[in-house]
């Protein structure tokens, strides 16, 4: 399964299209989740773990592109912790700094976005 993200009115190629694996995906979002919880809808926090084209509007998508350069220091090291952690219990849900990179220059170029 994958989460094929397309911006609503991209402003560059960049901001025309995303795609994750499940696994690259939902550590992401959860990324995402945690530190833009007061800019995400409780609705918008839910559907983002579903592929099934909601959207996410384009200041809403703004505001996730700042916040996420923001807190990017807080960021490498939540994605070294979860690392660590995931080699340890096996898991495949992977964090990676270069897709978080990927997915903030997205979100800013994307006009907003749906998620499918």
């Amino acid at each position: 399964m994958g989460f094929d993200i397309y911006g609503l009115d991209p402003q560059t190629e960049k901001g025309d299209y995303f795609r994750n694996n499940v696994w690259y995906w939902r550590p992401l979002w959860s990324l995402v989740c945690n530190h833009c919880d007061d800019i995400l809808t409780e609705e918008e926090v839910e559907y983002g773990n579903w592929n099934d084209g909601h959207a996410i509007q384009a200041k809403t998508a703004i505001k996730i592109y700042k916040r996420l350069i923001d807190k990017i220091d807080t960021i490498k090291d939540e994605i070294e912790q979860h690392e660590e952690q995931r080699k340890i219990e096996k898991t495949h849900h992977t964090a990676s700094l270069d897709n978080v990179l990927d997915f903030i220059d997205f979100c800013k170029d994307s006009g907003g976005f749906t998620i499918h």
